[in-house]
């Protein structure tokens, strides 16, 4: 169980938990299996599919039967469609953007880990929250993707602080997963990509943005 009055930093997943990325991963998606002659899917196949990096996003996209063959060309194609429509629909969730500011102005250190690549990861976190958010780190060849807890464990060094100073937040039981094996208490938030039935191995849920931050032990006096 973590401590609210220990915490110093956050590290945050990001795709369902910061920002509504699906609108515009729809789309990357669906451009790409056009420019491959194939079926579209709607929003919510695409929720379903989003969680563990763009590899795993693309494979269920296509026909199980075909995905071996289709798949190098559509991860190519959907790295340039999804490049060119990165933010265009994508938006923080209502009450995110003053949750981030409220954290930071009241002394908090935030990261980011995601199972996104990391140069989106870092486009996306600066483009929306500027310096506020100062760690943010993606998949790439140094960083495996979640569960592994490398990347979370390299945020808290840039963020110079300690396991028990630290909790992570995110919308899946993935995070779950993937901040325990940090080491770290997780919080998981409910208004995300899963259902909240499936959030309960949690140390605590968030309901919305501001009751996270006062799960984190922020008041409006800080």
């Amino acid at each position: 169980m973590y401590h609210p009055q220990k915490i110093k930093a956050v590290i945050f997943d990001l795709d369902g938990t910061l920002l509504d990325s699906l609108p515009d991963l729809t789309t990357g998606i669906n451009l790409s299996l056009a420019d491959l002659q194939l079926p579209q899917l709607t929003a919510q196949q695409v929720q379903s599919f989003i969680g563990n990096g763009v590899a795993s996003l693309i494979e269920q996209s296509l026909p199980q039967d075909r995905k071996d063959e289709y798949f190098p060309r559509c991860y190519e194609l959907f790295q340039n469609h999804y490049r060119q429509h990165l933010w265009e629909q994508t938006r923080p969730y209502p009450g995110i953007t003053a949750c981030i500011a409220n954290l930071a102005q009241a002394g908090y250190r935030l990261g980011v880990m995601s199972n996104k690549r990391d140069p989106l990861v870092k486009e996306l976190v600066r483009h929306f929250f500027g310096d506020r958010i100062p760690a943010a780190i993606g998949e790439c060849d140094e960083v495996p993707r979640k569960p592994s807890p490398i990347g979370i464990r390299m945020a808290m060094e840039q963020l110079a602080v300690q396991m028990e100073e630290t909790v992570y937040v995110g919308d899946s039981p993935g995070d779950i997963i993937t901040g325990h094996n940090a080491g770290l208490p997780v919080i998981a938030v409910a208004w995300g990509y899963r259902q909240k039935e499936l959030l309960q191995d949690a140390d605590a849920l968030a309901e919305t943005p501001e009751h996270l931050a006062r799960l984190l032990g922020w008041t409006p006096s800080a």
